[in-house]
């Protein structure tokens, strides 16, 4: 299953096509063309006020993305959060709680601006709980209805500041400050929706952003980006995710480059976590699904293959960490820390 599914990421991004692309290209059209029509409609309604954007008593910031698969919004949405808690604002975060196990129909609180109330990342989700442990003074809730989820970071704990994670397409609720995430090596791949290509609205429906953000993981050459960045009247900016420490899940203490080392992860763009990895002699990689829902067994399993090649570390990202953190048998364990380098002061004036 894992490995049609990059078949198809790759059919996207025009990597590694093989025999199947045309059988893709075939089976996906016309759902395209439906999903195409139904976004377009959709938006039109909005665009004539037949239906409406809903604000509420705070202002609202959207981290989003036009395109599925990983961008790096989590890390971006932690950094705009504890960078606006320094600045003196009531800040809450509102997430989805994907593939949480816990119902998010009604907002349910995670994390008050001191406490964490719920850590239990199958419960949550795997951003939520990222999101919950590393801010600082805000509060995060789940909740599918974003709308609900906003009065309730309002009337519960006072925010006068929200923070969508993604939700760009979600225009039940009025933002006032719309952030699109770009993937300067992926860009918007085929440029077709879903399920043709990778995007989740048309590109032109850019033009509803505020902020275009190029994600630079790993030195890529911007050229596209810029040629892009050219050809929109929007304001835009580059983020570098740099490398922080690589840090033991349990205790805390890093590992020096060299050492031999076994990779995993369960995330949208495995391979550009990978190569953030250099330095390191790789011995194996293996990729889950993106949100997988790791056990016990998963985590022998990865001990397992980590004895017989005789690797010295096992590392993995941080949005997999908090899957893993309860279970026996890690501490071999390893989490790469990003860290978004941006003009945040730019990025959020208005």
């Amino acid at each position: 299953m894992e490995d049609f599914k990059q078949k198809i990421t790759d059919f996207h991004y025009g990597e590694n096509l093989s025999p199947l692309s045309f059988l893709f290209a075939v089976l996906f059209f016309l759902p395209s063309i439906f999903y195409f029509f139904i976004i377009c409609i959709k938006n039109f309604l909005y665009s004539i006020k037949i239906l409406k954007e809903n604000k509420v008593n705070a202002f609202v910031i959207c981290v989003g993305n036009l395109t599925t698969g990983g961008v790096g919004k989590t890390p971006l949405v932690i950094e705009i959060a504890n960078y606006l808690s320094i600045k003196g604002k009531k800040v809450g975060i509102l997430s989805r709680g994907y593939r949480g196990k816990l119902s998010s129909k009604v907002p349910t609180a995670i994390r008050m601006p001191n406490k964490i109330l719920i850590n239990e990342p199958d419960l949550i989700g795997d951003e939520a709980s990222l999101i919950s442990q590393n801010v600082l003074g805000a509060s995060v809730v789940i909740c599918k209805d974003r709308l609900l989820g906003a009065k309730f970071l309002i009337e519960k704990f006072g925010c006068d500041t929200i923070i969508m994670d993604d939700g760009f397409s979600n225009r039940k609720i009025y933002k006032n400050l719309n952030i699109i995430l770009v993937d300067v090596k992926k860009m918007f791949g085929n440029r077709m929706l879903l399920p043709l290509g990778p995007l989740r609205e048309p590109l032109f429906e850019i033009k509803r952003a505020q902020r275009v953000v190029f994600v630079n993981k790993n030195n890529e050459d911007c050229e596209r980006a810029n040629k892009f960045m050219s050809e929109i009247n929007i304001p835009s900016l580059f983020c570098r995710m740099e490398n922080g420490e690589i840090y033991n899940i349990k205790n805390g203490n890093q590992i020096n480059k060299g050492a031999k080392i076994l990779a995993f992860s369960g995330i949208g763009s495995p391979k550009q976590f990978y190569d953030k990895l250099g330095g390191f002699e790789i011995k194996k990689t293996i990729s889950f699904d993106d949100h997988f829902g790791y056990t016990q067994k998963t985590v022998d399993m990865i001990n397992s293959e980590a004895k017989n090649l005789n690797v010295d570390y096992i590392v993995t990202t941080e949005k997999d960490m908090v899957k893993i953190i309860n279970f026996k048998g890690i501490d071999n364990f390893y989490a790469l820390k990003l860290k978004p380098k941006l003009n945040l002061e730019e990025l959020l004036s208005e």
